[in-house]
């Protein structure tokens, strides 16, 4: 008889529909009654989400049933037989990568004892499983099951959820049970077929269930005598809704362009505020996080296209070249890219452009592409109008800190730098627009680049920049547009091995930079930073690390603290790979910084170099003459006040700070020298303080490759030595940032700007000023920052 059923079982499975829920084995189940088999199962993952279940006889009515109300860690399934209902919980969690535990707690809430049911799976690989599961029943003996799963296909690269078979024993006070062997398959997905015979009741089971995105009805049909061809037969039917997605078919042949949104201007990390010793954050989403759902809809079999209507995602050219790496993706996988504006800035054109889209434009609009500008205010006369003077030490005369206080000008070797700087990022801004649009462009790009900006729409079209003049209700018309679009839902899990991944830490350091704590996203802390790159190179689970730089320098000392924690995490205990990757600038101080890095990537129009330092002394004692007003100074040494603003230097005063100016720029050479493997002579030649493209400080040896974010998490990945899936961690700070969704970006904005006097000045001022402001509060005097902001 046994060897009848499993003949039967064997000719029956090619064409006999199954359904994952049944039970299966220990090792092998999944699907909806997974924790009812193994409570570990559950946390794997595949069982989520909601199902009812009806069951009875086929000669009777289906009067039994369950209701299961799934989570991946904890659930409960309340179940009926006639008028008696039994109520199940259960929690699981992983212990360890791919290992499980769980346990579930059955009663009926009345005077029998309740029922317990431990579980433990390993899934070591993606062919092989091991199960237990543990019983203490309410009543009788307690029994053991010890299970494993095998995936054939899985060992030579095929389909694993093709077919699982599975093998379970039984041990309890009688001995050991007969075994029960178990069947799974999903020969397309969507469709899953089930089969098991259990040679102790000599009981089989077979099934079936088909699937539409996350919803599944099935079936399965149970023996329940000797004879399999008797009318004794436990059937059950069931409906599930799932948390992930069992299929996704797709269902038109219309093409499905989705509408994105990126709801304003991209920020690399949320914007916080300090609320004492809590960071505060709003719900905004990151440029990582816009990254990775635009790569998800990349690889959307269901999505054919993408378009972005009047949005304006690039809060600096960095930002627009992060995001073309996904959209030339979806260009690479053959699908749409588009673009419409009412008006478009310089830098949300040059996304559109560069990544090949169509774009479109409404008849009266306009393009505001125009080249590049460096602009600086200079106050030195204003300043002395009232008295006031401030005294610049500058290492070289290129190094151009704090000139907005000390000169009444553009000095000619600041301006001799500019000229070269400039010229070099409209160089690679043009690249960028011959690369995307190619032969639609109506002449060279340089040339369109210098004809703008495009103020009328005709022009613009004229000039091959846009595709189109269309109003937005004609280019919705034409498409079948998707306006709210999410994923539905991602794909129920079907690999059993989660691989350790290569984990990479990013660490953004972003604005001015100055000891003590720092602002995610505001300022870089030389505390905040240092604590940050330790805890990542202190971390077994971090194979290497990334800086995101974004600065124009800062305070030396605290530049040093940082390029100290770096050096130690290239070269000392628990060493790992560290990489730079330049935002738009990288500079002076922030170069002190990435020069200790293994590789250092940037754009080639990133501002970076600027090696060396500056220092700079107020002296009010004019105004306060002329207002007279009288400030009187009691001192035991001469220099007792060194550096009061109420009195001139003196020539003693200045001999000590060009003597750390001197001092300073020797170490900002040495550390640039020893961090590049370079000679001191040849860093000597290139230093001076003298600013310089990414691409020219490429050719001279301060930077290695031209790319940005992905190129340095690949290399990364490629220094660390290990293979496997990237996986980013973020360690900007080392506190957890407690992200509110009620608090918008525009209230923390206000929040930093509150207790300062607004002034139509330059940016470079205002950072300049705040410096000041820090550094005389810390007592600190050299700097080495560059004060540029390009336009």
């Amino acid at each position: 008889m046994k060897r009848f059923f499993i003949i039967c079982l064997l000719l029956c499975f090619p064409v006999v529909l199954f359904a994952a829920p049944p039970e299966g084995g220990v090792a092998l189940g999944n699907g909806y009654r997974a924790p009812l088999v193994n409570p570990a199962l559950s946390a794997w993952g595949g069982a989520s989400g909601f199902a009812l279940e009806l069951s009875g006889y086929s000669d009777g009515d289906f009067d039994d049933g369950a209701l299961y109300f799934n989570g991946r860690h904890l659930g409960y399934i309340p179940s009926w037989e006639g008028s008696s209902w039994s109520h199940a919980f259960y929690l699981a969690f992983p212990f360890f990568r791919n290992a499980y535990m769980g346990a579930l707690l059955e009663t009926d809430f009345g005077s029998s004892a309740p029922s317990w049911t431990g579980g433990l799976l390993l899934r070591p690989s993606d062919g092989f499983g091991f199960g237990l599961r543990g019983d203490i029943p309410s009543s009788g003996s307690s029994s053991a099951t010890a299970g494993v799963a095998f995936r054939p296909l899985a060992l030579i690269g095929g389909s694993a959820s093709f077919l699982g078979l599975g093998f379970d024993l039984t041990v309890d006070d009688s001995g050991i049970s007969d075994p029960l062997f178990s069947l799974r398959s999903e020969p397309i997905e969507g469709l899953e077929l089930h089969a098991s015979y259990d040679l102790e009741s000599e009981t089989v089971r077979l099934g079936a269930s088909l699937a539409l995105y996350s919803t599944q009805v099935g079936g399965t049909m149970r023996n329940t005598d000797d004879d399999p061809l008797s009318a004794g037969k436990e059937s059950s039917l069931f409906v599930r809704i799932a948390s992930d997605a069992l299929s996704r078919p797709r269902l038109t042949d219309n093409d499905t362009i989705v509408r994105y949104r990126f709801g304003g201007p991209v920020r690399e990390v949320p914007s916080v505020v300090r609320f004492g010793r809590r960071l505060l954050g709003d719900d905004s989403i990151t440029l990582r996080e816009h990254i990775r759902s635009l790569n998800e809809l990349a690889d959307d079999p269901l999505v054919d296209g993408i378009i972005f209507v009047n949005e304006h995602p690039a809060s600096s050219l960095s930002v627009a070249r992060e995001l073309l790496v996904p959209l030339k993706h979806f260009r690479e996988k053959g699908k749409k890219v588009m673009f419409y504006f009412d008006t478009a800035d310089t830098d949300d054109y040059l996304l559109a452009a560069a990544c090949g889209a169509e774009i479109y434009l409404h008849p009266e609009g306009s393009v505001d592409l125009k080249g590049v500008s460096v602009t600086r205010s200079y106050f030195a006369t204003f300043l002395d109008t009232y008295g006031i003077k401030f005294e610049n030490f500058r290492s070289h005369p290129y190094k151009s800190g704090f000139d907005t206080f000390t000169e009444g000008g553009m000095r000619e070797p600041e301006r001799e730098e500019l000229t070269v700087l400039v010229a070099d990022m409209e160089r690679a801004v043009a690249q960028l627009l011959q690369e995307g649009r190619g032969d639609r462009l109506a002449g060279d790009a340089g040339k369109i680049l210098a004809g703008g900006p495009y103020l009328r729409a005709s022009r613009a079209l004229d000039a091959g920049l846009i595709d189109k003049l269309l109003y937005r209700d004609e280019i919705e018309d034409a498409m079948d547009v998707v306006e709210t679009y999410e994923l539905p839902a991602k794909s129920v899990r079907r690999d059993w091995n989660d691989p350790r991944p290569l984990t990479i830490a990013i660490i953004n350091l972003t604005g001015n930079i100055h000891s003590g704590e720092g602002v995610p996203g505001e300022s870089v802390g030389a505390d905040t930073t240092v604590r940050s790159i330790t805890l990542a190179r202190e971390d077994d689970s971090i194979d290497a690390i990334v800086l995101r730089i974004n600065s124009g320098g800062g305070g030396l000392l605290a530049s040093d603290s940082i390029a100290r924690a770096v050096s130690r995490t290239v070269s000392g205990e628990n060493a790992k790979p560290v990489v730079v990757s330049m935002g738009s600038m990288a500079a002076s101080g922030a170069y002190y910084i990435a020069a200790r890095a293994n590789v250092v990537f940037a754009y080639p129009e990133t501002m970076t170099g600027s090696i060396g330092v500056v220092a700079i002394t107020p002296d009010i004692s004019r105004l306060l003459e002329e207002h007279k007003i009288a400030v009187e100074t009691v001192k035991q040494s001469p220099e007792a006040d060194f550096g009061s603003p109420y009195r001139p230097l003196l020539a003693e005063e200045r001999e000590k700070i060009k003597a750390m100016i001197a001092s300073g720029y020797d170490h900002f050479v040495e550390n640039v020298a020893d961090g590049r493997d370079m000679k001191r002579e040849n860093v000597e030649r290139i230093a001076q303080g003298r600013v310089w493209s990414g691409s020219a400080a490429q050719e001279k040896g301060l930077v290695d490759e031209i790319g940005g974010m992905d190129a340095a998490v690949k290399r990364a990945a490629e220094l660390s030595g290990r293979q496997g899936a990237i996986e980013l961690a973020d360690y900007t700070i080392p506190e957890r940032i407690l992200r509110l969704p009620f608090l918008p970006p525009s209230l923390v904005t206000a929040y930093h700007g509150l207790g300062s006097v607004w002034l139509p000045l330059s940016s470079s001022f205002d950072r300049e000023l705040e410096l000041l402001r820090e550094g005389s509060q810390r007592g600190e005097y050299l700097y080495s920052l560059t004060p540029y902001r390009p336009e």
